[in-house]
C-alpha cells in the first residue's frame, strides 16, 4: 500500500498512473534534492572525468536516482561514454571496488558517500566529479488507495519531528540519511525529466 523510493523509480510509476505521492523525505544536511559524486583511487591516474571515457564504472542499482541516474547524466553532459557499468547493489561493495582497483571509478549520492566515509577509511579514494541535483527518496502510496488515508499517513510523517516518539524514530534513521519528511512539491518532477532525457536511459 505504501513505500519508501527513490525518485526515479516513482517518476515512471507516477508516469503509468501506478502511484502518488505521500511525503518528501529531506535529507540529514537540510536538503530535498542531492548530487552525486564520482570518486577513483587516488593513485589511479584518473585526473577528471573526461579520463573515463571507456572506463569500467560501478554504479548502485540501474532504477538509481543518485546512483545511477543523475551520475550518468553528468557523465553525458560531459561527452563521456563509459565502458563496462557495473551494478554492485551495495553502497559498500562500490567503494571497496575501487579500492581495491577492481573498477576504475564509482559513484553514489554525495550525503551517502559522506555517511560511508564516518564507516569506512575512503582516504585512499578522490572525488572527480560532482553531478546535477537529482530529488531526494520520497513514501509514495498506490494510486488506487483510499485519498483519505493518503492524507492521514502524510499528516503523521509531516509532523514526525514535532513529537518526542516520531524525533527518536527519525534520528535512527539518519544512516539512512533520512532528516525529516516534508510536504512533496511535483515541481521536482522536472529534474528527474530532465535527468531521464540527458541520461539517455530511455522513457
Amino acid at each position: 500500500d505504501l513505500f519508501y523510493v527513490n525518485s526515479h523509480v516513482f517518476y515512471r510509476l507516477k508516469s503509468e498512473g501506478r502511484a502518488v505521492p505521500v511525503a518528501q523525505m529531506e535529507n540529514v544536511e537540510g536538503h530535498v534534492t542531492s548530487r552525486s559524486q564520482i570518486f577513483v583511487r587516488s593513485d589511479s591516474g584518473i585526473e577528471t572525468v573526461e579520463q573515463l571515457q571507456g572506463k569500467r564504472l560501478a554504479f548502485i542499482s540501474p532504477m538509481g536516482a543518485g546512483g545511477y541516474l543523475a551520475p550518468r547524466a553528468y557523465l553525458r553532459r560531459m561527452g563521456v561514454n563509459t565502458g563496462e557499468e557495473v551494478f554492485t547493489r551495495n553502497l559498500s561493495s562500490s567503494l571497496h571496488e575501487v579500492l581495491l582497483g577492481d573498477i576504475d571509478a564509482g559513484t553514489m549520492c554525495g550525503v551517502n558517500y559522506r555517511l560511508m566515509s564516518r564507516k569506512l577509511d575512503t582516504g585512499e579514494l578522490r572525488v572527480i566529479g560532482v553531478s546535477d541535483e537529482y530529488p531526494e527518496n520520497l513514501v509514495a502510496a498506490r494510486s488506487d488507495l483510499a485519498p483519505g488515508l493518503v492524507r492521514q499517513v502524510a499528516t503523521i510523517l509531516l509532523a514526525m519531528d514535532d513529537t518526542p516518539d516520531g524525533s527518536e524514530v527519525l534520528t535512527a534513521m539518519h544512516g539512512m540519511k533520512i532528516g525529516r519528511f516534508r510536504p512533496y512539491d511535483p515541481a521536482v518532477e522536472a529534474i528527474t525529466r530532465k535527468l531521464i532525457q540527458q541520461a539517455q536511459v530511455g522513457h
